[in-house]
């Protein structure tokens, strides 16, 4: 699958790209990437994806993949976890809605689910 999306534009592609262009001092939000998309996210993850967007591109994008299965997997096991655990035990639980809602925020927010 990540062999398939390394081959075509995706998110990732305009958020290296930003990365890149903050890096380099260009202003990323007057910029269109794959031809019409607009960057709209943080500064602060153009810093975090600046040295990525240098880095060999097939594999950020395989790292990418891999980021987001172990997101995906780690979602649906605390949402497993939180319908089978006793009610008793209410501080587990809360430590687990709180992870599981950080991964969901990271998954959506963070676009790591494209």
């Amino acid at each position: 699958m990540a062999w398939v999306e390394r081959n075509s534009p995706t998110d990732l592609d305009i958020y290296l790209n930003a990365a890149r262009d903050y890096y380099a001092g260009i202003n990323p939000y007057t910029q269109l990437y794959n031809q019409w998309y607009h960057y709209y996210y943080s500064q602060a993850f153009a810093l975090l994806l600046a040295f990525p967007s240098l880095a060999y591109r097939p594999a950020v994008h395989m790292l990418w993949m891999l980021l987001q299965f172990y997101f995906a997997e780690k979602s649906f096991y605390l949402l497993k976890q939180q319908k089978t655990s006793p009610k008793g035990n209410s501080i587990l639980n809360l430590k687990k809605t709180v992870l599981f809602k950080i991964c969901f925020l990271n998954s959506v927010l963070l676009k790591i689910t494209n």
